[in-house]
């Protein structure tokens, strides 16, 4: 039975108790590394042969300037030295490394806490005799923890989440009075938090406009709209589903989808194109890949040309509906190596066409989408599907992104599926571990491109218990969120009523609409990651202040106005009153000058900058400002996601649904 971690701080002194401290000014030889994905070590130096990396963590009590030094030798191919990163959150130093042990050195400006240090070969996809020799690490202004834990992966990740998913911003009110109370709140985060959407069932359309006040499809709907500001087709986007008989096309359900989703505010990410499983293919296609197997030439040329068609309607076609206009992400290649019909058939060069097929149908679309890889046992029972070699590191799995790139492909980012088995007996090789996540995460990450946890859920296998459950959730959201190239936290449905039959231990709710414990939990960081503050305008009608990134509304003087807090942007301004705007319509206009002109030396009416009177110098003023426009502004603001406990206990609804979602395998 799992139990709750102590606090992390716990972990770092028994670290130290056991030696695995190094003063401010520390060498370790490669080979002496906590972490290493991969090569081989020899006379305290690590070979990289193929792209991979070695790493280790470090503290700061308080911020600081950390300068890293890595002894290293390359052996350059083609004409091309091997590159090497030395990366720290989002920072990140390259250099091609030269023959010959030289010292390569950057310095960083840290904040305090916990941070991982990764120094990896990131030019080596089409595995040449390229290679990388790292002979030691030298870190001077931090301190060295040379160790591979649960708890310094949680710290270094919460460390992230609180210095770099947030930023600090100082917002302008033009117009605002000074001493005016500001409320300042997250509305939606920048970071992807979502779920599947489940499929219309048991008489029950879950996207329907408008449902019933009380209806299941309301709740739902609520839910979601509270919880989450993503959605993805649980299998509406298969091609079982949207071509179930040749030739006709019907996306319905995933348009309606897609539609809630715009509606809402919330991001899109499309599942999938491609599937090798029987379950996500219709009959006539899964015909023509067991033909293409058994080597016949013309089911291959058709299935090619029927896979084109697809990505014609499904992306964009530069005639009808574009619909990838509405996708930020698409999973071109499902499981890609687990159900490995795609790739025996047409090989990496032939899925490097698709992926570039489909980039250039969503560019000539207009659409700003990324072409994803997804595969599962990437963090749990990582092994090489082809063979069989057990790789903690899920090596197997960024070679796959990366092959289909060498081969000329456009693999924007990478998708981790994620269903948690705690049974004791069934997992005591592969536990559950928020260490060998940051193994994985860090070992994707070096290819510079994102990754995201597209399905999570927890197993009903064995006897974990909901606490158990619940603390899974957290780990494994920490340790996304506090990933420095994860964008997207993703759980596969959140509603007992409609999730996978065998992980409904995960569910966010149970069938009843109650919240479960590993709802409350979810709802506790999401809490955790809010921001919420009221400020008090200064003498310049302006405010400073530090929060997550994403879209917020400011209210003032009643009126909510938003606002999008980006990274690396720390300056922002919006207009909430024009002194020119005489009649408050939120514009400076005609309007305006004649109401100066009926009110000159008479009202203060006219007045523009606040005198007391209307004068020329307020015409001056309108002069000025004409045409503008207050910043857009609502009347009522909605937060995503937020906690909605109140609706869920006390929701009264019809019958109780034992339905399930289809699904064929484990894994979708």
């Amino acid at each position: 039975m799992m139990t709750r971690r102590q606090p992390f701080v716990l972990g770092l002194l028994l670290a130290a108790f056991c030696g695995h401290f190094a003063s401010a000014q520390t060498t370790f030889n490669g080979s002496a590394l906590a972490f290493r994905s991969s090569g081989s070590a020899s006379g305290g130096n690590v070979t990289l042969t193929n792209d991979g990396y070695v790493g280790t963590y470090i503290t700061l009590a308080a911020p600081g300037d950390v300068t890293v030094a890595v002894n290293a030798s390359g052996t350059a191919a083609a004409g091309i030295a091997p590159r090497m990163d030395i990366a720290i959150d989002d920072n990140n130093a390259s250099f091609d490394v030269a023959s010959g042990f030289n010292e390569y050195q950057q310095t960083f400006s840290l904040p305090a806490g916990t941070h991982f240090i990764r120094t990896d070969f990131s030019n080596d996809p089409e595995k040449s005799s390229r290679a990388l020799t790292i002979g030691g690490l030298t870190v001077n202004g931090a301190t060295v923890v040379n160790s591979n834990t649960d708890s310094l992966a949680l710290a270094a990740a919460n460390s992230y989440i609180e210095n770099v998913r947030k930023g600090d911003a100082h917002l302008q009110l033009v117009g605002a009075t000074p001493g005016s109370q500001v409320h300042v709140e997250l509305r939606n985060h920048a970071f992807n938090f979502g779920t599947a959407a489940a499929d219309p069932s048991g008489g029950v359309n879950y996207w329907q406009a408008n449902p019933a006040v009380g209806s299941t499809a309301y709740t739902y709907q609520q839910l979601i709209k509270s919880h989450f500001n993503m959605l993805v087709p649980e299998n509406a986007g298969k091609w079982a589903e949207d071509e179930f008989t040749h030739d006709v096309v019907n996306m319905s359900t995933n348009d309606a989808i897609v539609n809630f989703a715009k509606q809402n505010g919330m991001q899109f990410r499309e599942h999938n194109l491609i599937w090798g499983n029987s379950a996500g293919s219709p009959s006539w296609v899964n015909t023509l890949l067991t033909q293409a197997l058994a080597g016949n030439a013309t089911a291959k040329a058709d299935l090619l040309a029927e896979i084109n068609e697809r990505i014609a309607y499904y992306v964009g076609d530069g005639v009808g509906a574009e619909r990838a206009r509405d996708y930020f992400a698409l999973d071109v290649l499902n499981e890609g190596l687990h159900q490995n019909q795609f790739r025996t058939i047409f090989g990496d060069a032939g899925l490097a066409s698709i992926y570039n097929s489909v980039a250039a149908a969503a560019n000539a679309a207009g659409a700003d989408v990324k072409t994803y890889v997804n595969e599962y046992n990437v963090l749990q029972w990582s092994s090489n599907p082809t063979t069989s070699a057990n790789d903690a590191y899920a090596n197997w799995y960024r070679e796959h992104g990366e092959a289909i790139q060498a081969a000329g492909g456009q693999v924007d980012g990478y998708g981790v599926q994620y269903y948690a088995v705690l049974d004791s007996t069934a997992n005591q090789f592969n536990p559950h571990s928020p260490a060998r996540m940051q193994q994985v995460f860090q070992n994707l990450s070096l290819t510079g491109k994102p990754f995201e946890l597209t399905e999570f859920g927890v197993q009903n296998q064995g006897s974990p218990s909901l606490t158990d459950a619940a603390n899974v959730l957290e780990d494994t959201m920490r340790m996304v969120f506090g990933s420095p190239n994860a964008d997207t936290f993703n759980m596969w449905g959140f509603w007992q009523g409609a999730i996978w039959n065998q992980a409904t231990l995960g569910a966010l709710v149970d069938a009843n609409w109650n919240l479960t414990p590993v709802g409350q939990r979810y709802e506790q960081l999401m809490s955790q990651w809010r921001t919420d503050l009221t400020l008090t305008a200064d003498r310049n009608g302006a405010i400073d202040f530090r929060g997550f990134y994403g879209d917020y509304d400011v209210t003032i003087d009643g009126k909510t106005y938003h606002l999008s807090l980006d990274k690396g942007r720390p300056e922002y301004q919006l207009i909430v009153r024009l002194g020119a705007d005489f009649n408050h319509d939120n514009v400076v206009n005609a309007a305006d000058l004649a109401l100066w002109q009926a009110n000159f030396g008479a009202s203060p009416i006219g007045d523009a900058d606040g005198d007391g009177d209307t004068d020329g110098a307020d015409f001056l003023l309108w002069q000025s400002q004409a045409g503008q426009i207050t910043s857009p502004f609502t009347t009522a603001a909605q937060t995503v996601p937020e906690p909605v406990a109140a609706l869920l206990l006390g929701c009264v609804l019809a019958p109780t649904f034992a339905r399930r979602l289809k699904r064929a395998s484990p894994h979708s």
